[in-house]
């Protein structure tokens, strides 16, 4: 979903409330420099609103700039989403529903996931297809299921068909090694290497060459 797809309208400055998430992550003075510049020059703000709850779900920077102004009144756009947390703000009922209409397969690998409260390659988890980094929001038409390794890997990357391929090829080679537990400080179980540290490699690198991630994990993993 793209930011010229969402309903326009205003909204009251003083009726937008504003989450704790929000308000412990202040804009930075750069941030806040290049959008009254933006402003200047004619850029419309871009302030994300919950329609029902009217929650700020993007845009804090914008909404800081509006009140820096004192506007009584700011053009927004609307959407069904929520705001940003610090936990996992997908709730349970859409996270199983979307479990369930994708058949509990990963759409990335299309491995079976299970609904588990540890850090196995395949536990299931609900990914941003497009990432919120990126533009996406929390809707259901861009969440699909999506084992733990490939939502890791994948990160703030936008789907792609390309992606998926190169992903796939290197869950792959942690398959054939009989790597099957990670952690989320970066941990793998029987390795010595931090999996965020090695994944990395994987995004610098794209490579479809399975022999080189096998070299890699070798040279770097006990298994």
């Amino acid at each position: 979903m793209n930011l010229e797809d969402l309903k326009q309208g205003s909204i009251k400055l003083k009726d937008i409330k504003i989450t704790p998430f929000f308000k412990q992550s202040a804009p930075s003075v750069k941030k806040m420099e290049k959008r009254r510049e933006e402003y200047q020059n004619g850029k419309k703000l871009r302030i994300i609103v919950n329609p029902e709850t009217k929650k700020l779900v993007k845009g804090y920077t914008y909404y800081t700039l509006a009140k820096e102004l004192n506007l009584k009144t700011v053009p927004c756009y609307f959407v069904n989403a929520e705001p940003k947390t610090f936990k996992d703000n997908i709730p349970e009922d859409i996270r199983q529903s979307v479990y369930e209409e994708d058949n509990y397969k990963c759409y990335i690998c299309g491995d079976k996931v299970s609904v588990r409260n540890d850090y196995h390659i395949n536990a299931a988890t609900v990914d941003h297809v497009k990432p919120l980094a990126n533009g996406g929001f929390s809707v259901k038409s861009n969440l699909r299921c999506c084992c733990y390794f490939c939502n890791h890997t994948k990160g703030n990357s936008s789907y792609s068909p390309i992606l998926a391929e190169e992903i796939r090829a290197y869950k792959q080679c942690f398959k054939e090694k009989g790597i099957t537990m990670v952690t989320r400080k970066g941990r793998i179980k029987y390795g010595i290497e931090p999996f965020e540290e090695f994944t990395k490699k994987f995004r610098q690198n794209h490579l479809l060459d399975e022999s080189y991630w096998q070299k890699l994990l070798e040279e770097n993993f006990n298994v």
